[in-house]
């Protein structure tokens, strides 16, 4: 059971550790960052002068005087008596009294020099604490007392010289006050017999149905000029029925119910006014109130109820008999008499429609003409209202001013010689007069030390997160989900790019740079096994987010790795502006592939040995101005597809993927793309950029490979160990 301990803790440190090895780095950077903030300590620790401090305990004891005009609030005056401790005043007239720098300084020139800060707190309810910090001694020692005995003098001088001047203004007050409420008392007496109040509520009462009344008329006026309107507007299409409903419904009052035969409708009481506005002949949809429904009806609803009792009975008669019999013709003369009854009902209620509107106008120009009249008694009304509350309350308010002026001043002359608060100095909590509480050697060494540990901890921290860098390859996975195939240490120039190296002599001593290549063709022999095209060559394309990222020479020592376990390889350049392949083999660029696309060359032309019998490369040839583009064509493909037969690998060098459009294009004949990353220098931005640009155009990703590994630095020493010269110099030792 004790098992999974001791592993979980080895899995813990492996993660930790690699973590730290990479802040190795900054250890030079670290330690100037340390030493620094221990000098700054040292510094201020020099230079800064001594502070001293004490801490007094003063009692406080608040004392409530029988007669007082304003109450005791201890709150309050415990707010009071810190913010007159802690003005700027009291303390700087404290110091002047001490003899604490020049009469003539300020309390910031105070500050500045000698007296460094002077704070009054509430302990609690009864006790104040007063803190004083100096660079001399004696004022911590001897300004607390001295500001309490400073304070109790100056309220004695204040409090004399405002009970003098209060005396003499409170007595002068009363007097006016007096005077004041005479004179109010004999204009109140005559108030109510110069103006004839009650008179003028009556006339107020007599006007005040006016208001009413002129509402009423104007409700009622409104509706008939909406009717009427709605008549006009409708002639002559409208039935004498509904035009003798809508006189009928206008006629009731404002504040009545419906009256019998008014017009129901289903809208709002707009749509049973005016109908729906459509720019046609369309009716309102209304539906008339019968006569039948309703007792004590009209005379036009009773002839109304009559015609339809009339048409109802023609409807039955015109089943029996014909046109011209004596019966239909009886009914049809009755049906006609009572149509010209309701038309002469009609023309009856339009003169009496109009000549009530008329009454309705007149009334309502008589109502109007009363109005100024119902203002100017309500304004007077209202005037004298007011008049005689602001007279009463005058009366109150100067009587309430001349009993509170005057309990004033006896407690004033009562409490002249008495104090409601009283101070007592007990000593000091601390006092610091021989020990500096400031410059502390221990506290300003530890804030120092911390200071440099932040410093060397914090700027190392933050250039890491602002550094964008590839760094390890399981930084690069977790990143960006792609499997990492190898990785290839940092090595001189000179030897990565002597590619025909002869296998005689490098197989003699092993090496770390070339083994990194052969893990590398391991890697690659593993993924390509699950293609499965036997017989055929294999198509490999090495590219990269941006130039100068070691993606030629990977290319061409793979391709080295693979010829040196037996394999025909064929090393292709497809960078048109950069390819740099033929340097490995110490020969011009031309003629290669770009001949072969223009139709200058055929494929075996191109095709140029080297040392290794079975290894051959094919370069970019001598390029003209847009030749990029050829590599577009279908043709590169159907050399390639020819080169397969030949070969057993094919190592496709091909231009970077960010800010050229080649290697998108390219990558649809091969049958895996690998991405060189240069450790240190290249972005996991841009990586993340080229990746998502292939993974669009349906690139085939094995994974990539961890260029230009500095083994020098301890995390990559740690992280690769078995990739560093110790592997190999034990190798050879066992061997010997």
């Amino acid at each position: 059971m004790s098992l999974p301990i001791p592993n979980k803790i080895s899995k813990t440190a492996s993660e930790i550790l690699p973590l730290i090895l990479e802040y190795v780095k900054y250890l030079k950077l670290m330690t100037i960052l340390v030493l620094l903030g221990c000098l700054t300590g040292l510094i201020y620790f020099v230079f800064s002068p001594a502070v001293y401090e004490s801490r007094s305990i003063v009692d406080l004891k608040i004392f409530a005087l029988p007669i007082a005009t304003d109450g005791l609030d201890p709150r309050r005056l415990n707010r009071s008596l810190m913010e007159q401790l802690n003005s700027r005043q009291m303390i700087a007239s404290t110091a002047h009294a001490m003899g604490i720098g020049k009469p003539t300084d300020s309390f910031e020139d105070l500050r500045r020099k000698k007296l460094r800060k002077v704070s009054v707190s509430m302990l609690d309810y009864a006790t104040i604490q007063i803190s004083v910090f100096s660079e001399e001694p004696e004022i911590v020692r001897e300004f607390p007392k001295a500001l309490v005995q400073h304070w109790e003098s100056y309220q004695s001088e204040l409090k004399l010289a405002f009970m003098d001047v209060a005396v003499t203004k409170y007595k002068n007050e009363l007097d006016q006050l007096r005077a004041k409420i005479d004179q109010k008392l004999k204009q109140d007496a005559g108030f109510v017999k110069e103006n004839s109040i009650a008179q003028v509520l009556i006339e107020q009462n007599a006007l005040a149905q006016v208001p009413i009344d002129l509402l009423r008329v104007q409700y009622r006026l409104k509706r008939y000029v909406e009717v009427g309107n709605m008549i006009k507007s409708r002639l002559p299409s409208l039935p004498p029925l509904e035009e003798l409903s809508l006189i009928s419904l206008v006629k009731q009052s404002a504040l009545d119910r419906d009256p019998v035969g008014s017009i129901m409708a289903t809208g709002d009481i707009k749509d049973r006014l005016i109908g729906p506005i459509t720019g046609t002949s369309q009716l309102p949809q209304t539906v008339v109130v019968q006569p039948s429904t309703v007792t004590g009806l009209n005379s036009w609803q009773q002839i109304e109820k009559d015609l339809r009792l009339a048409d109802l009975e023609y409807a039955e008669s015109s089943r029996t008999f014909l046109d011209n019999h004596p019966k239909i013709i009886q009914i049809k003369d009755r049906i006609r008499n009572l149509s010209d009854g309701l038309n002469a009902e009609l023309v009856i209620e339009r003169q009496k429609f109009d000549i009530e509107q008329q009454q309705l106008e007149e009334e309502l120009k008589q109502l109007q003409s009363k109005m100024p009249e119902y203002a100017d008694s309500t304004e007077k009304l209202n005037k004298l209202k007011s008049d005689f509350q602001l007279t009463q309350e005058g009366d109150v308010a100067w009587a309430k001013a001349y009993t509170d002026l005057a309990k004033n001043l006896t407690s004033m002359q009562f409490g002249a010689d008495k104090d409601r608060v009283d101070l007592q100095f007990k000593g000091y909590s601390l006092l610091r007069d021989e020990d500096p509480v400031s410059p502390t050697k221990s506290k300003l060494m530890v804030i120092a030390l911390a200071l440099g540990l932040g410093l060397a901890v914090g700027v190392p921290f933050g250039l890491e997160q602002l550094d964008d860098k590839v760094r390890g390859l399981e930084a690069v996975e977790r990143a960006t989900g792609l499997k990492g195939l190898g990785v290839i240490p940092h090595s001189p120039h000179f030897f990565v790019e002597e590619i025909d190296r002869l296998p005689e002599t490098e197989t003699k001593k092993p090496n770390q740079i070339l083994e990194c290549y052969r893990v590398l063709r391991a890697q690659m022999m593993l993924e390509m096994a699950n293609l499965g095209q036997p017989g055929r060559g294999k198509v490999i394309m090495l590219t990269s987010s941006r130039p100068s990222e070691g993606k030629s020479l990977t290319a061409g020592n793979l391709a080295w790795s693979f010829q040196s376990m037996g394999s025909k390889t064929l090393l292709v350049d497809l960078d048109f502006r950069r390819g740099r392949v033929h340097r490995f083999f110490k020969s011009e660029p031309g003629p290669g592939l770009c001949q072969l696309l223009t139709g200058d060359n055929d494929n075996l032309e191109i095709i140029r040995p080297t040392k290794l019998p079975l290894l051959d490369y094919v370069s970019r040839g001598t390029t003209i101005a847009g030749s990029s583009e050829l590599l577009c064509r279908l043709g590169i493909e159907k050399e390639v597809e020819k080169w397969r037969e030949i070969y057993d690998w094919i190592i496709l060098d091909s231009p970077p993927v960010l800010g050229l459009s080649e290697t998108t294009t390219l990558q649809r004949f091969a049958d895996t793309v690998v991405f060189v990353v240069r450790a240190e220098q290249t972005p996991i931005s841009d990586f993340k950029s080229a990746l998502t640009q292939l993974n669009k155009s349906g690139a085939r990703l094995c994974g990539f490979v961890l260029n230009d590994v500095d083994m020098n630095k301890m995390a990559n020493h740690y992280n690769y160990y078995y990739y560093t010269r110790y592997y190999y110099e034990g190798l050879e030792q066992d061997s010997i």
